[in-house]
């Protein structure tokens, strides 16, 4: 007798205990429901992916930037992973997604290919921080007016040919553009614009494809040839109007004291060039150390809350120039 009730009790005591672990899971599976959020690594570490188009120019400073403040923060951890087009970027937020990541910063070059992707990651608890163009339905977005930032660069060069030449000279300029990225199309019309009403004696008399150093390199040394009366160029970035730039510089460009080259981005070696006082005369810096302090601040604050109290942060082009170049150095 005594030896049955010892084995009810034991089954008694195994039941309750299962239901209490049942009754747990369940808990742990409903908050994790209603938090929304990925999950975290044991020691609550907030993950972050980062996926720039490429690893050249302002991208760079914004993994420094990332790198600097997590390790700042002590429970954030940087991931970064370079993808050129709209499709490693789709494979880079999947992986992210499934490897338990938090939060993913994604350099949008196309937000109809981009979207799906998106909302898959999100489905799965992932906040979504979107760059220079934004998705609808993105937990967060970090840009700005690209077309407004084209005319800081168009005046900036207007500003130099109105006060090295006369009105009535023809200049010859030409554009480096990046116009598989829409985001840099608009740029683009922004820079053409303002010199079109800044400067109505500059002639645009090429444009061609320049984002990247190879491709500026090319451009420099076609232009140098096919243009060689060629005093003003624009460019939607750093690298690509820097290696024109060291291209003409080597083969020393005529009359350089009357050659102007504008881009943005205000990069290292921009920046020292422009300080330089020689045909590198203006970029723009859209100051990427407070663009990454607030990603990882915000990449905290919606880890924690759920959703951000301020969605958009929209950054203002700051003209660089050698009067201004130490500041920024």
């Amino acid at each position: 007798m005594k030896r049955n009730v010892k084995r009810i009790i034991g089954a008694l005591l195994c039941a309750a205990m299962v239901v209490s672990m049942a009754a747990c899971g369940s808990k742990a599976k409903e908050e994790g429901s209603d938090s929304g959020k990925a999950a975290k690594t044991e020691d609550d570490t907030i993950k972050i992916g980062f996926i720039p188009s490429d690893l050249a120019g302002f991208f760079a400073q914004l993994k420094t930037g990332l790198e600097k403040y997590a390790k700042e923060e002590g429970n954030v951890q940087v991931t970064t992973k370079e993808c050129i087009d709209s499709a490693k970027k789709i494979d880079a937020i999947n992986n992210f997604a499934n490897g338990g990541y938090n939060v993913i910063i994604c350099h949008v070059d196309n937000a109809v290919a981009l979207k799906p992707a998106m909302e898959q990651a999100q489905s799965k608890g992932v906040y979504f921080f979107a760059y220079d163009t934004d998705i609808e339905g993105a937990d967060g977005f970090f840009g700005a007016d690209n077309y407004a930032m084209g005319q800081v660069i168009g005046k900036m060069l207007s500003e130099w040919v109105n006060k090295t030449f006369d009105s009535s000279e023809e200049v010859q300029c030409g554009i480096l553009n990046y116009d598989p990225f829409p985001f840099l199309v608009e740029r683009r019309k922004g820079i053409e614009a303002a010199i079109k009403e800044e400067a109505p004696n500059v002639v645009i008399v090429d444009s061609q494809q320049a984002g990247l150093e190879d491709e500026g390199t090319s451009v420099g040394n076609a232009w140098f040839t096919k243009y060689p009366d060629m005093k003003a160029v624009a460019g939607i970035n750093d690298a690509g109007c820097y290696a024109l730039y060291q291209a003409w510089k080597s083969k020393g460009k005529a009359d350089q004291d009357h050659v102007g080259i504008f881009g943005v981005d205000a990069n290292e070696p921009a920046l020292q060039a422009i300080k330089e006082g020689g045909m590198y005369r203006g970029t723009a810096s859209s100051d990427p150390d407070s663009v990454t302090k607030n990603m990882i601040q915000n990449a905290l604050e919606v880890s924690k809350n759920g959703k951000l109290e301020t969605r958009d942060y929209l950054f203002v082009p700051e003209p660089v120039t050698i009067d201004n170049v130490d500041d920024f150095l």
